[in-house]
């Protein structure tokens, strides 16, 4: 009795450390914090050439800020951050985008939206602040963006089980 007593006391601590550190692991790793983003758009063209035509829109608008960055890509698609900070008289905006590339089509995922000039914004649609602020990303950065660059994003057409 005593010999199992001692082997069971024993897997019990084993147990509860490898609980531990899965817990640690899962926390590091962050396995659970992906939000979704605000809104998701599609483009029929490439990934390349959606950012190519945002560099374009950047450069020909002196306020519009851009700051790219790629991620380790797999055999099934590949993303670039897109950090957008325009810019006029009374605010400054950031807008943070991913794109990913998914046989030869292009989803745009707005991730977030921030006003650091009055300190408000986020991912959360729900936030008062934050609808105000993606109702200001379509009428003054997407829809001059799709005029502009001759481009149509269209909302909301993939499916996030894709990804």
């Amino acid at each position: 009795m005593r010999k199992f007593i001692k082997i069971l006391s024993i897997v019990i601590v084993v147990g509860a450390i490898f609980i531990l550190i899965g817990r640690v692991f899962y926390k590091v790793l962050c396995i659970s914090c992906t939000t979704p983003p605000l809104k998701t758009y599609s483009y029929s063209g490439t990934m390349d050439d959606l950012e190519s035509k945002i560099r374009k829109y950047s450069a020909a608008n002196p306020n519009v800020r851009l700051k790219i960055s790629r991620r380790s890509s797999s055999d099934d698609y590949s993303a670039r951050d897109i950090n957008v900070e325009t810019e006029n008289a009374s605010d400054s905006i950031k807008y943070h985008l991913v794109l990913y590339d998914f046989n030869r089509a292009t989803k745009l995922d707005l991730e977030e939206i921030y006003d650091e000039t009055h300190h408000k914004g986020g991912n959360d649609i729900n936030d008062p602040a934050v609808a105000k602020l993606y109702a200001g990303f379509e009428e003054k950065f997407l829809s001059k963006l799709e005029k502009d660059q001759n481009i149509k994003l269209k909302s909301g057409l993939f499916n996030s089980k894709w990804w």
